[in-house]
């Protein structure tokens, strides 16, 4: 038997475009951009180099959803989502 050490994804940096200007009232907020690679495209065809088990769609749906949450932006777009995939996240 062999065991699998799992190592999370690198912490992502957040990119500021500006300071808010504080004589001002001012509305800040902050938006995530992530390509959650739907089931369609998440095949072993085309990444051959990632075990079948972490290409399923189940495993990777908590992933991403841990990993949105972790950074509660105030608005995120998903790229490559499915709309079934997006009901399910919801």
């Amino acid at each position: 038997m062999f065991v699998l050490a799992i190592q999370p994804p690198p912490t992502r940096s957040w990119l500021r475009l500006a300071s808010p200007n504080t004589t001002q009232p001012t509305a800040i907020f902050t938006v995530m951009n992530y390509n959650i690679l739907c089931d369609k495209y998440a095949t072993r065809h085309v990444y051959g180099y990632c075990p079948s088990w972490a290409l399923k769609w189940d495993y990777r749906r908590n992933h991403i959803l841990e990993e949105l949450r972790s950074y509660s932006a105030d608005l995120i777009a998903l790229q490559v989502c499915l709309f079934v995939c997006f009901i399910q996240m919801i």
